[in-house]
């Protein structure tokens, strides 16, 4: 039919920088070849004219009747409520490729639970990844999310809680599980395993693990917890272990160590950790495992860093990549140690360093005149502003005081100190006891490590580990276990989605996918989930982690 290819167009002209639309009744059709083409039937007035007169709707209800559809008013269509769909909907897909529907319904065992304990679970990692916030908020949040075939609405707090419960007791069996499931997905080379360590803070006190220690959020005042995270080169995590927030970090090496031979089998690999790791029972406990190891050493740990580093020349170096560079020197044990030197971390330990002299000297010459004005301060208190000022820049490390019997202020640099910078600057030495790695290979390995800092950065910030509002010894745990598994599918969206051919952040992705809704819709008394268009950047996602489009319209009761 000719009137079934008609529809209505509104076109602007300009007349004189007068903007004037015009209302056009179009025909849509083929040409002889096949290619499809329009045409204006004719021209129906000014869409204002039109509108104001209620002709507008008219012709909008003429074309309905030739095309045989009938208008729909407000009366017969309602929008009953919208749900975050996109990033629920890939999240939800990694979340039953890793299988973890079917592991929480191996952790629960008999238990009889009158409440779905894995969409708890499931929501509560998916919120640490969408829109992290507290337990009982979780409750609040989940009824707006498009989760799969459960009803996050009818779960309350208590049963998050329980669902931490649950998970807590499952806990080893789930990172087993889900180590075999990554490595079968990814096809690991587990030749490297990435270990450190960070803190973080309690909201409050009555926790057991809650106790003073370091403190890497800067927040001294506050007990903590110590987190110790084991990841492949990939990033992917293995396993974490919670500890006390006294828990001196090279005292968690040793059973860190136990755990990756025993539980997840994993049989020769070589352990990449950071300073404050190495002591001899740690190095001897690595060694009775089998692994071999790479340690950064502490820059100023004696005799042995400062031997390898010598006169701080670039003699007997190659270079590893720009501006990187690395030689082998004989170690203790029979151990190699490889140092590295870095031309952008040497430049900016110096600068650094220069900006701190010259700040702290400012500091120290306006004190000094004061010395020598007319009423000049006392010794005692000359001696007390002095510290202060060096304790708070430490400048003590590199400069000097003292107050002489005239009462003048004195200052200076130490001159063999900053001898000694500058022959470390850019310098940092790594211990192995691998017989076969290369100076090279060694300096890259260690460079992975940064993996394990950006999940630290992951978990206490996009994941919001912190704050910790638990009191409980096992939710404390369980919170930190749901936030590693949020971190898992991070790492492995992210994984998917290089592999796809589309390398971007998790959380690049997931703004990506933010404004895909599903809609629930009545028309007429009956009720549709309907989704909102995908913008092209959410198709990209779609497509590099092979993932079909989901229909645009579902019946419920159809």
């Amino acid at each position: 039919m000719l009137c079934a290819k008609m529809f209505l167009r509104i076109a602007e002209t300009k007349d004189r920088g007068k903007s004037y639309r015009y209302l056009k009744l179009v025909e849509g059709y083929r040409d002889p070849d096949g290619r499809s083409r329009q045409r204006v039937i004719c021209t129906l007035g000014r869409v204002e004219e039109l509108a104001a007169s209620g002709k507008l709707d008219a012709w909008r209800r003429v074309l309905d009747r030739v095309e045989g559809t009938e208008p729909l008013g407000a009366e017969v269509v309602g929008v009953r409520e919208a749900r975050d769909f996109g990033g629920p909907y890939v999240l939800e897909a990694i979340w039953r490729e890793l299988g973890l529907p079917e592991l929480f319904r191996e952790a629960r065992g008999d238990k009889k639970l009158r409440f779905d304990a894995a969409l708890a679970v499931e929501a509560m990692v998916l919120n640490r990844l969408l829109a992290p916030r507290s337990k009982l908020a979780v409750q609040r949040w989940a009824p707006r999310m498009a989760l799969g075939e459960g009803e996050a609405g009818e779960l309350g707090y208590q049963h998050y809680l329980r669902a931490l419960d649950l998970l807590h007791a499952g806990q080893r069996m789930l990172e087993e599980e889900l180590f075999l499931k990554v490595s079968d997905l990814f096809g690991l080379e587990l030749d490297l395993v990435f270990y450190d360590v960070t803190s973080s803070y309690f909201e409050g006190a009555g926790c057991e693990l809650a106790r003073h220690g370091h403190s890497r959020d800067h927040r001294s005042d506050r007990p903590q917890l110590v987190l110790g995270l084991a990841v492949t080169r990939e990033g992917l995590p293995i396993a974490h272990r919670v500890f006390a927030g006294n828990t001196a970090d090279v005292t968690t090496v040793a059973g860190m160590v136990e755990e990756l031979k025993g539980r997840f089998r994993i049989g020769r690999c070589l352990l990449v950790a950071d300073r404050g790791m190495v002591s001899v029972e740690n190095l001897q406990a690595i060694r009775e495992t089998g692994y071999r190891y790479l340690i950064a050493l502490k820059r100023r740990q004696g005799e042995l860093v400062r031997g390898a580093i010598g006169d701080g020349g670039m003699d007997g170096y190659g270079e590893v990549q720009d501006g990187l560079w690395a030689k082998e020197v004989a170690g203790p044990d029979g151990d190699r140690l490889i140092v590295c030197h870095s031309a952008e971390r040497s430049e900016e330990e110096r600068g650094w360093r220069e900006e701190l002299i010259a700040e702290t000297e400012a500091e120290l010459g306006k004190l000094r005149k004061r010395s020598l004005g007319k009423r000049p301060p006392g010794h005692d208190e000359l001696v007390e502003a002095s510290t202060r000022i060096l304790r708070s820049s430490y400048g003590y490390r590199y400069l000097w005081y003292r107050v002489e019997a005239t009462g003048e202020l004195a200052y200076g640099r130490k001159e063999d100190v900053l001898a000694e910078e500058v022959r470390r600057d850019g310098k940092f030495v790594l211990r192995t006891n691998d017989p076969n790695l290369g100076a090279a290979d060694a300096t890259l390995a260690y460079k992975q490590l940064q993996r394990v800092e950006r999940g630290f950065r992951e978990l206490k910030d996009f994941l919001k580990l912190r704050p910790i509002r638990h009191w409980r010894r096992e939710r404390v745990e369980a919170h930190v276990g749901v936030c590693v598994l949020a971190y898992l599918l991070e790492m492995v969206l992210e994984q998917k989605l290089a592999r796809g051919g589309l390398p971007m952040t998790a959380q690049a992705a997931l703004e990506a996918l933010e404004p895909v809704k599903q809609v629930l819709t009545e028309v007429n008394g009956r009720r549709f989930l309907c989704l909102t268009d995908w913008p092209q950047q959410a198709g990209k996602v779609l497509r590099a982690l092979g993932l079909d489009t989901p229909p645009k319209t579902i019946a419920l009761n159809a």
